[in-house]
């Protein structure tokens, strides 16, 4: 598994779903934990999820390879680092697909591709929440022959499918079921939530958000890694040297390209001319600091595959005293896994 080499310490999570998923262990302040008795509340502003967590479990924030999935946290119990409880989000956006037919692709898929998988639960019709539901239990053999234990509940939400799995060794399954029950039936949306751009149509607290910008300049770029042949020479720098036709590229999923601005701002919008954009599609976090070395998530978006100009992304929950933006690139249509941006604008007041 290519890992992104990064300051953060990174951690295997095994799931048959998410085989390429790390997790660090820094924690974004967008999650507020508050104990209730001995659970503690998850709760995701920008993506409007809340739930409950035992209060001796970990919280890490989570990277993704596949890029059909953005994995926006993992749950750990304490001194089990071979259990994981993985809260994903699948686009299905102007697919047309119902939750019914997503849970009869999933399961045909760990069918075909996990081995030894064999369904112990499914049922594609359910509801949690208010919202359609599928909900499955399997078994299926890892690399190490260990029979494992996946339990999994997918929920369809705002043309957004929220994937909730854990998984650890089938002996540990009957210990943790009562507890995974409970964090599953604890989810709940919050509809009037400060959703991300991608998840709601523009409103007029975020049109006004973007009054009284202009262009931030930018100092520095530094990345994960970049292509250093002498033949084809593309490092991070290139990014912010207002060329297009120069460009950073660098190849391996996860990938990350960090921006230092020249003055602390509150960031109104990002525009990014990809590299070979009318050719790929890539999808991205944006991360924000104030300090240059803490990040925290603002949002999450994937490039259309049909220009090489400039796409304008708007970032509307923007915390002020911005110094640093870093964009974290979990997944790829390239083949090879390259990630490249010809050119980066940041506006911002």
């Amino acid at each position: 598994m290519q890992q992104a080499q990064s300051q953060n310490q990174l951690t295997t999570i095994p799931s048959p779903l998410l085989s390429n998923v790390s997790a660090t262990d820094n924690v974004s302040p967008n999650f507020n934990n508050m104990t209730m008795g001995n659970f503690l509340t998850y709760e995701n502003s920008t993506l409007g999820l809340k739930m409950k967590y035992p209060s001796d479990w970990s919280l890490k924030h989570g990277n993704m390879v596949n890029p059909l999935l953005n994995v926006i946290a993992v749950l750990s119990p304490s001194s089990d680092d071979d259990s994981s409880f993985i809260i994903g989000m699948n686009k299905v956006d102007g697919l047309g697909m119902t939750i019914n037919a997503f849970a009869n692709n999933t399961i045909n898929n760990y069918e075909k591709n996990i081995k030894g998988f064999q369904s112990v639960l499914y049922n594609p019709d359910s509801a949690l929440s208010g919202n359609p539901a599928y909900q499955l239990d399997g078994t299926y053999i890892d690399d190490s022959s260990i029979k494992r234990h996946l339990t999994e509940t997918g929920i369809l939400y705002n043309n957004k499918i929220y994937i909730f799995q854990f998984n650890t060794t089938d002996s540990k399954s009957p210990n943790y079921s009562p507890t995974v029950g409970e964090i599953v039936q604890s989810v709940e949306f919050i509809p009037n939530s400060a959703l991300s751009p991608q998840l709601t149509s523009e409103s007029p607290s975020s049109i006004q958000s973007t009054q009284n910008c202009e262009n931030i300049p930018l100092v520095n770029a530094s990345a994960s890694g970049f292509e250093t042949d002498p033949k084809d020479y593309n490092p991070p720098g290139d990014a912010i040297d207002k060329d297009l036709k120069t460009w950073w590229a660098n190849q391996g999923i996860p990938s990350w390209l960090q921006i230092d601005l020249e003055r602390a701002t509150t960031i109104c919008t990002i525009e990014i001319a990809w590299n070979k954009g009318n050719e790929r599609t890539y999808n991205f976090v944006v991360a924000t600091s104030e300090n240059g070395n803490t990040f925290t998530d603002v949002y999450n978006d994937t490039s259309s595959g049909k220009t090489q100009s400039y796409e304008k992304y708007d970032i509307a929950n923007s915390p002020p005293n911005v110094k640093s933006i870093k964009l974290n690139f979990i997944g790829s249509s390239s083949k090879s896994g390259w990630v490249s941006i010809k050119e980066v604008k940041l506006v911002g007041r």
